[in-house]
């Protein structure tokens, strides 16, 4: 979850305008900002029955997520999504599936399917057990057209979460609120399945040369889900700041080339050059094994990887925005499940230019399920 004190947005500059690191043009000259829109959104549920939800409940709700998401949205029998006329125009597939063909991707990323345009942030770390009536909340991150104009039937979706259950016993839910979170206040947009009468707020954009406050060369790094990295198909147990700083790097790279303006242009040498002059002053990693139950291929798949806390130093400038756009956007595989997720110490936070066209931002606030 989004931390107190995280700024969104906002329309003052704090602090200096940051070089990015690896945006360069044909002649070595500050390329085009690498931009990505997006919505962050809170859901308030109530607990309808007991539920119990594991200590990583990404995959569970994700998994979830997708049927409830098909259901509301699909409307051909058979469901059957590779022969369906409308493909390319459905929600359910640009959100959940997001196959080559449908969404853009540049030509050097080779997997069969492309990041999906949404971010879970979930509770993580221990068990947690909800009593009827009890209040829990969750919040979303909506990447690109799924931040325009999947908003409905997102929120569909997660309705249908609610209302099939979550956790051991598949314990059911009532959603209660959603509501827009990156302004200064949390602005309603649904309430006990009414939409609000206001249009939707528009989304917000990080762009990497925003000014990033504050201009830290010492940063702690905790990671409160698995951070999963990979080599040779095996996880990663003990990443260095190196494989973390690119793996995030080429994540916004791809989530701009497929949900945004399009590829950066970037010198990616550059990127490993900076990376490996950040020093790792200690680190206290511990791997945790956990496994999901696939639905599709009615097996159990792994979902391992590291938490813990690592410090670094060095000539982090050029990195900043990289790193304070990963608070939301996370970083490894699996972030649609909210694998990745971390958080700065000091916190990091980008601020909007004068004459933009988002509204202002302020901070977002409230913990993973707390109870209001």
């Amino acid at each position: 979850m989004i931390g107190a004190g995280t700024h969104i947005m906002q329309r003052h500059s704090v602090g200096r305008r940051p070089q990015a690191v690896c945006s360069q043009g044909a002649e070595g000259s500050p390329g085009a900002p690498v931009r990505v829109r997006f919505r962050l959104l809170e859901f308030t549920f109530r607990a309808r029955e007991a539920v119990r939800l594991p200590p990583f409940a990404g995959s569970a709700c994700r998994g979830a997520f997708g049927h409830a998401l098909r259901e509301a949205v699909c409307t051909e029998e058979p469901r059957l999504c590779g022969r369906c006329a409308a493909r390319t125009d459905c929600p359910y597939i640009r959100i959940f599936e997001s196959p080559r063909g449908v969404c853009a991707a540049p030509p050097w990323f080779n997997d069969a399917a492309l990041p999906h345009p949404f971010i879970l942030k979930l509770p993580a770390g221990e068990a947690r057990a909800f009593h009827p009536g009890e209040p829990l909340r969750l919040q979303a991150v909506l990447v690109g057209w799924a931040a325009a104009e999947g908003v409905i039937p997102f929120v569909a979706g997660m309705a249908g979460v609610g209302a099939a259950g979550l956790g051991e016993g598949l314990g059911r839910l009532d959603l209660a609120a959603v509501a827009d979170r990156g302004g200064r206040a949390p602005i309603p947009i649904w309430a006990d399945g009414v939409w609000a009468g206001a249009p939707l707020p528009l989304p917000l954009e990080w762009r990497d040369d925003l000014p990033v406050s504050p201009q830290a060369d010492r940063l702690e790094i905790e990671w409160v889900t698995p951070l999963r990295l990979a080599n040779d198909g095996r996880t990663i147990r003990e990443p260095d700041f190196n494989r973390f700083a690119g793996s995030l790097l080429r994540r916004i790279a791809i989530l701009a080339a497929c949900h945004g303006d399009g590829p950066p242009d970037w010198d990616w040498h550059a990127v490993w050059r900076t990376a490996g002059r950040v020093q790792v002053e200690s680190a206290d990693l511990r791997f945790v094994s956990e496994r999901r139950w696939s639905q599709r291929q009615r097996r159990h798949l792994p979902m391992d990887g590291v938490v813990g806390r690592m410090t670094v130093s060095g000539p982090l400038s050029p990195l900043l925005p990289y790193l304070a756009a990963g608070q939301l956007f996370h970083a490894g595989k699996a972030t649609a499940f909210g694998c990745g997720e971390y958080r700065l110490r000091p916190e990091l936070a980008w601020r909007d230019q004068p004459g933009d066209r988002q509204p202002p931002g302020g901070p977002v606030t409230g913990s993973a399920f707390a109870t209001v």
